[in-house]
């Protein structure tokens, strides 16, 4: 139960230097007052009140309104290839929010871009306590993140990338004939798991594109129907846009067959029958006589000319005319 004042009496509220009170008077049978007051020094001081017939003394710790420390949130699992969000707080000695009186300038260094990145500068305007953000992280690893804010002490916060790497394959024959119809696949998985949905960027030289998949199907292949154009050699390159799966490439070669060569049936004729005695290209005449024939091998070229001198043929005809003519007397 609270006592009353008996008499109207004027309160005095000490160390002036440590607190800034106005002027209050208590009046007869009152038993609560409220005074306004500023504590003027951040610290932990003792404060002094008395009136005509009472005094006493209470210890008053001076909280800093101003912003004291930062603090940054992040996702407990940090994605590569993808966007995460982040935010700064501004926090007072007791750690609690607090909003700045001015626009505050909070800057940030990582220690390592090709994990995380992140902007450089983040503002948290004026009459807000925080300030949300977006950081990149790049690759799988660690890195550090440096937060830095005006008269404010510097906070570290090392981070871990988990990556979702995924792989990209082509499948198709290793060979194929110029001119000829053929199907190439790009299978996209992440460790065993196939990848529905992801777009797929085809880039070919040497054949020509008849269909394309642009995205993959519930099996994680997208497919491209291709004609050989290049005598020697035809090239398939395809990139997955993977989000958190990054993005894989894969590239095949694949060898084009050279054409079977078809030889002219009129030269195989002519050339097929061909051939040569003592490197001289004969003509066969048959000459038909009583009981038989004799045979005359003559020269294609040139028939007769020179024959005699390389044989001795004249001999040899004079020989068989006269065998013929013996023939015919009997």
């Amino acid at each position: 139960m609270l006592d009353s004042f008996a008499s109207s009496t004027t309160l005095s509220i000490s160390p002036k230097e440590f607190i800034q009170t106005e002027q209050s008077q208590i009046s007869k049978d009152q038993s609560i007052i409220l005074v306004k007051s500023l504590l003027l020094k951040e610290e932990t001081g003792s404060v002094s009140i008395t009136t005509q017939d009472y005094s006493t003394s209470i210890p008053i710790e001076g909280l800093s309104t101003k912003p004291k420390m930062l603090s940054m949130d992040y996702p407990a699992k940090i994605l590569a290839n993808v966007a995460n969000s982040f935010s700064i707080e501004l926090l007072d000695d007791q750690q609690l929010p607090v909003a700045t009186d001015t626009d505050m300038e909070i800057k940030i260094v990582s220690s390592d871009p090709s994990v995380i990145t992140a902007p450089d500068v983040v503002i948290v305007k004026k009459g807000t306590y925080y300030s949300t953000f977006e950081v990149q992280a790049k690759n799988s690893g660690s890195a550090e993140l440096s937060v830095l804010g005006n008269e404010l002490p510097m906070s570290k916060y090392t981070l871990s990338v988990t990556s979702l790497a995924s792989v990209l394959d082509i499948n198709t024959a290793d060979f194929e004939n110029s001119g000829a119809s053929f199907v190439a696949t790009a299978t996209v998985r992440y460790n065993t798991t196939p990848l529905s949905g992801i777009n797929i960027i085809w880039t070919v030289q040497g054949a020509q594109i008849q269909n394309k998949d642009t995205t993959t199907d519930e099996n994680g292949n997208a497919k491209i129907s291709l004609i050989a154009q290049d005598p020697s050699k035809i090239s398939i390159q395809a990139t997955a846009q993977g989000g958190m799966y990054g993005q894989p490439s894969g590239s095949k070669d694949i060898s084009v067959l050279a054409p079977l060569s078809k030889g002219g049936g009129n030269g195989d004729a002519q050339t097929g029958s061909q051939f040569t005695i003592s490197g001289i290209n004969p003509l066969f005449i048959m000459i038909p006589v009583a009981g038989g024939a004799v045979v005359f091998i003559l020269k294609k070229k040139n028939l007769l000319d020179g024959v005699g001198e390389k044989i001795g043929f004249t001999e040899k005809f004079a020989e068989i005319r006269e065998k013929i003519m013996e023939l015919k007397e009997r």
